[in-house]
């Protein structure tokens, strides 16, 4: 008999412990969340909880390992990639300080936002940027729109979230999109 948990990967009734053990830790980790964010709402504002795109987006790359589709290596796909139509609008995931902003021949147009002394995202093979280095964002600001600058296949959004300078899984953060708010559809 197999089910899914929240991670997406197909469990059997063997593995069922270490599913258990891991929505011991998620529960762990929102129960204290929601006791530190009551108290401090200005963090809560500041933390990447809220989708970088519209809900419309389909995920065509998830975090983790994964063939590189450039040289079919495989090796960690440090992010997630969205995909939209063109030039949807991108916004800012949580409130921050924007602390790059620019152009990279890897990762084309790219912005980089400083939420908390431990905490960044970062959004790459945007079309163009709508922010500026030094500016400060709220969570939802459109800071730019989504191409297919740099080194992309197609036109997507590559979103990536640091936490004590390591990446980590944007979706295990991520709230999951109103239907209809910031859809980045055109309808």
């Amino acid at each position: 008999s197999f089910f899914h948990l929240g991670n997406g990967k197909p469990s059997s009734v063997r593995n069922l412990s270490g599913d258990l053990k891991e929505a011991r830790e998620a529960s762990l980790f929102f129960d204290s969340s929601l006791f530190v964010l009551s108290r401090r709402r200005d963090l809560a504002s500041r933390l990447p909880t809220s989708y970088p795109i519209g809900s419309a987006a389909l995920v065509i790359r998830p975090f983790g390992p994964s063939p590189d589709p450039f040289t079919g290596r495989r090796s960690l796909h440090g992010g997630v990639d969205f995909s939209l139509r063109p030039a949807a609008p991108i916004y800012a995931a949580g409130s921050g300080l924007v602390v790059a902003a620019g152009q990279d021949p890897l990762w084309g147009n790219f912005v980089r936002v400083k939420h908390t002394d431990r905490l960044e995202t970062f959004y790459a093979h945007l079309q163009r940027i709508r922010v500026h280095a030094g500016q400060d964002v709220t969570r939802g600001q459109m800071i730019g729109w989504l191409g297919q600058s740099g080194s992309a296949t197609g036109p997507h959004l590559h979103f990536e979230v640091t936490f004590k300078g390591e990446r980590v899984d944007p979706l295990h953060y991520l709230l999951p999109p109103e239907t209809g708010a910031n859809d980045g559809s055109g309808l």
